[in-house]
């Protein structure tokens, strides 16, 4: 018998299992997660015969539009099926019923950021369309430019640092983090080695999330500065974590100067009839942080 359901806290055991099997994330990782983000009524669970086999995790957020519009969505996350389950069609009945859920809450959207291309494919089959791309750029430490302008850069609080990323993203199609979704990130940044940190340079005001990959570079995870003004924010960067690269993430819409390549990034599926609007917010919309 199949039923679908959300999770209890006594569950967390075979979750971990299918997590490991499907996406192959270290003990370290997993733990971390359900140490500090998860919720059971977050986390949604298709069992066969009274076995877990799918899971899929929730996370609140909101999309805000260039106009100042705000939609409510829901981020689907950590989408995966113990493979001796798979091939039986379990995923998809595990996303009809988070999209029957969510609609019936009253959502406007849900987003999710595929894996490969084999899956932005299959969320297409399902009604979500590409809306959220980004850009990324290897950035040698050699060929960062002397900072001319100087500035500062410090270690921020979430509430802090939201501030400054709403303030940066005005007037831009983007999703936006509540408190609890950035102290989360920052967690995850100081598990990595750094941190989330506010950018001073010339009297503007930027910020950016850095973590360490396991093979020393750094992870700029998002930075948000004007484009004039990027290359004064990864010298910046580069005088308090120097490395000999950095994998540096900025929107779509941003840091051309910095070379690098854009590439689609999470996609969209609308609940409610704002075709005009959903027209509309077509084209480079940016998500930062998908946990990824």
């Amino acid at each position: 018998m199949i039923e679908v359901r959300f999770s209890s806290s006594d569950e967390i055991a075979r979750l971990k299992q299918i997590w490991k099997r499907c996406f192959g994330d270290s003990d370290r990782y997993i733990d971390f997660f359900y140490n500090n983000r998860y919720k059971p009524e977050e986390t949604i669970i298709l069992l066969d015969d009274g076995e877990i086999a799918t899971m899929l995790v929730t996370f609140p957020m909101r999309i805000m539009g260039p106009d100042g519009r705000s939609f409510s969505t829901m981020y689907l996350y950590a989408f995966g099926t113990d493979p001796k389950f798979r091939g039986r069609g379990f995923g998809t009945q595990i996303i009809s019923f988070a999209d029957r859920h969510l609609s019936l809450q009253g959502l406007d959207t849900a987003i999710t950021v595929p894996a490969d291309d084999g899956m932005f494919e299959y969320f297409g089959r399902e009604g979500y369309t590409e809306s959220f791309f980004m850009r990324e750029a290897r950035i040698w430490r050699k060929e960062i430019r002397p900072n001319a302008f100087g500035g500062e850069i410090t270690k921020a609080l979430p509430v802090d640092y939201n501030v400054v990323r709403n303030g940066c993203l005005a007037g831009t199609l983007h999703v936006q983090y509540d408190d609890e979704a950035m102290e989360y990130q920052k967690k995850l940044s100081v598990e990595a080695g750094a941190d989330i940190y506010i950018i001073n340079v010339n009297g503007v005001t930027g910020c950016a999330t850095l973590e360490i990959n396991e093979d020393g570079a750094v992870f700029v995870k998002e930075l948000l500065l004007p484009d004039e003004y990027l290359q004064a924010g990864l010298a910046l960067i580069s005088d308090i974590l120097p490395v000999d690269y950095y994998n540096v993430r900025t929107p779509a819409f941003a840091g051309e100067n910095l070379g690098g390549k854009v590439r689609h990034y999470g996609m969209i599926k609308w609940y409610r009839s704002l075709m005009q609007v959903e027209r509309a917010y077509r084209g480079q919309g940016y998500m930062a942080f998908a946990y990824d």
